[in-house]
Parts: C-alpha cells; sequence; structure tokens
C-alpha cells in the first residue's frame, strides 16, 4: 500500500493487511493462487522499486519427481512420469502449473541445441526387500505408479540377467486413475510384464473412475483382490508400497487394507489396527504421497 498512488488501490491493500482482511485476503489471493505478476497487475498503480519487488519474491521451489525406470536396465537415462498441472480456480480462472508446462512444452525434435535441465537426486522411502523371494504389493493411481515401474523393470533385468536360476517373490501391482483410453500409463509395458510362463508382475489390477457410472477406485480393486493381499501380508511376511496423491486416496487404501487384514485373518477391530502398525514399525507398510 505504500507505493500505491490510487486511493482506492491503497485502501484495499491496507485492508488486506489488517487483521480483519484475513478471510478476504484469502479469498482474493491464496484461494485464487495469484501470481506477484497477476498482483501487480490488479494494483497497477502500486509502482515498487525493481530492487524491493526482487527481494520479496522467493525463488521457485524444486519440483520433486519419482524416477519412472530402471538404471538397470537402461544406465544412460533417467525417466519420470508427470502430470501437466492444469485446473480452474474458484473464479473460473485457468492456470497451469510452472514446471510441468514449461517441461512439457520442450520439443526434442525440433530443438537446435540440446535443453539444460538442473536435476538432482536423492533417496525415497522405498526399498525393495533384500530377500528377493518376498512378495510385493504396489499401489500407484495416477503418476504414483512411476516408482513401481521402475521396480519392475529393475525385477525384469534381473530376471533376464539370472535365466530363471532364482526363485523371484510375486509382485502385485494396483494401478488407477480417470479413463481407460487416454489415462491408462504404460498400458502396452504392463500387459508385457504381467503376462507370460515369466511374467514379471503375478497380477496386475487397473481401476478407472470415470469409465462407467460407479466409481472405481484402487481401494475397491484391493477388496477383490483380498485372498492375495492377505497372503502376501498375514502369511508370507510380504511388503506393501503405496504412492500417489495426498487427499483421501492413502486413508481410503489404508482402511481397505485393515478391512482385508480383519475379515481374511479372522480380527477383531483393535487387532487388525494393531497388525497395521506392526506392519508400519517393520517398515513392510510404506508410502510416499504429495499434495
Amino acid at each position: 500500500s505504500h507505493f500505491a498512488s490510487d486511493e482506492m488501490q491503497k485502501e484495499k491493500l491496507v485492508e488486506f493487511a489488517a487483521p480483519e482482511g484475513q478471510l478476504e485476503l484469502y479469498r482474493y489471493n491464496h484461494r485464487e493462487k495469484r501470481t506477484y505478476a497477476e498482483v501487480l497487475l490488479d494494483f497497477k498503480s502500486a509502482e515498487l522499486p525493481l530492487s524491493q519487488l526482487i527481494s520479496h519474491i522467493p525463488r521457485i521451489k524444486p519440483r520433486q519427481f519419482s524416477i519412472a525406470s530402471s538404471c538397470l536396465k537402461y544406465p544412460n537415462q533417467a525417466e519420470i512420469c508427470m502430470g501437466v498441472v492444469e485446473y480452474t480456480t474458484p473464479f473460473k480462472r485457468k492456470k497451469k502449473g510452472i514446471c510441468s508446462t514449461w517441461l512439457a512444452s520442450l520439443d526434442l525434435s525440433t530443438a537446435k541445441r540440446p535443453y539444460y535441465v538442473p536435476i538432482s537426486f536423492t533417496k525415497g522411502s522405498f526399498r525393495m526387500p533384500k530377500d528377493i523371494t518376498t512378495p510385493v504389493i504396489m499401489v500407484g493411481p495416477g503418476t504414483g505408479i512411476a516408482p513401481f515401474r521402475s521396480m519392475c523393470q529393475e525385477r525384469q533385468a534381473m530376471m533376464e540377467k539370472d535365466n530363471g536360476a532364482s526363485n523371484f517373490g510375486d509382485l502385485y501391482v494396483f494401478f488407477g486413475n480417470r479413463y481407460r483410453e487416454k489415462d491408462f500409463h504404460y498400458k502396452e509395458e504392463w500387459e508385457e510384464l504381467s503376462s507370460g510362463s515369466r511374467a514379471v508382475v503375478t497380477g496386475f489390477f487397473a481401476a478407472f473412475s470415470r469409465d462407467t457410472d460407479k466409481k472405481v477406485y484402487v481401494q475397491h480393486k484391493l477388496a477383490e483382490a483380498k485372498e492375495a493381499i492377505w497372503n502376501v501380508l498375514g502369511k508370507c511376511n510380504g511388503h506393501f508400497m503405496l504412492a500417489g496423491n495426498a487427499q483421501k486416496m492413502p486413508n481410503d487404501v489404508r482402511n481397505q487394507v485393515r478391512e482385508i487384514v480383519r475379515v481374511m485373518g479372522g480380527m477383531d477391530e483393535k487387532e487388525a489396527r494393531l497388525f497395521m502398525l506392526k506392519l508400519d514399525a517393520k517398515r513392510r507398510y510404506v508410502q510416499e504421497t504429495w499434495s
């Protein structure tokens, strides 16, 4: 407000800064996810010195993506599975993600010079069991399928190198998205990995929530495969891994797994909850989620 020359704009900015104006500020700015440029366009009379403007704008935070390929199978590359962020605000304003939109705009086929994208690598939460005979359940709706694609590719490369000499544990993969026709990530690859006498994936289950009147999610597919889930977790000392959006999905999946444990294991609710806590403590139930 200090730099605004228009009295109405100055008054509005003062209101935003006051304790009683916080709800209005939330509606205007936070809920609408307005950028610095958009705010300055709305308050054109506020002419900040460039040095002060720059000092108030933080650096863009790095974006984290799960690696979707195996370095054992593809030693000279690292693939990611990225959703291009596009959404509409409550006031019907179209918005796009900064990083995902930029990456999607890069056209390698017409580039006259290489694109240089700064990247770094950090360790994630997932670890495949050291014992290769241990069965694993992988649940990855949407782009959450990325780390499990890399793990399955790794297993495929290990099996090809091993040439049938070892006994590998079962892998069950659960994927979910909106529409089968346009949202089935790596469809042909999953068909290949889960078929044939030397299938890498014992069972692949896909849920598509918008293809039918009744919405079907990954937790519903888990319920359909309750015998396999209980066999892995209750009988074979197996592992459960979950990746994806951090809103409702992780709780829905965990509740479904607990219900399977309760019914298939003949437990009461308290025993089932204790069973799940033991899985957590032994890192046999691990999740990586993001918002």
